[in-house]
């Protein structure tokens, strides 16, 4: 999916390392004794790549997404763990896709700069990386 809807090779790479389970999340971090705890930093539970992309702390950001993508399309989209994850919609809309994987980046992006990820922050990046 990641090389059909971006051309951005950090996005393809990022991508690459969710469905591999490659990225460095704490529990990651924790088996390669880069830090003490696999705990999510916000929440205390373990930090998987799962977690990281739909633990309770995200969610705010998951539903100022969907406010955000519904004021610019007038379309609802569906969001729970398959497609926060994989990007696994019924879909052909590619700008939804990459707009997804954005998403997931920023979130994983917040996380490694200790902030909460936000719309505005997503906004940014998507001007920076066109499809």
């Amino acid at each position: 999916m990641a090389f059909t809807v971006a051309k951005d090779t950090q996005l393809q790479c990022f991508q690459y390392k969710i469905i591999h389970r490659y990225l460095a999340t704490n529990s990651w971090l924790k088996k390669v004794h880069l830090v003490e705890s696999d705990k999510c930093n916000n929440c205390n539970a373990e930090h998987s790549t799962e977690h990281l992309l739909y633990c309770h702390d995200v969610v705010h950001f998951w539903n100022q997404f969907k406010v955000w993508r519904r004021n610019k399309t007038k379309h609802e989209v569906t969001i729970n763990e398959k497609v926060v994850i994989y990007g696994l919609l019924d879909t052909s809309d590619n700008d939804l896709l990459h707009c997804l994987l954005i998403a997931r980046y920023i979130i994983y992006k917040s996380f490694t700069q200790d902030v909460k990820p936000n719309v505005q922050y997503f906004k940014t990046e998507k001007e920076r990386t066109p499809p």
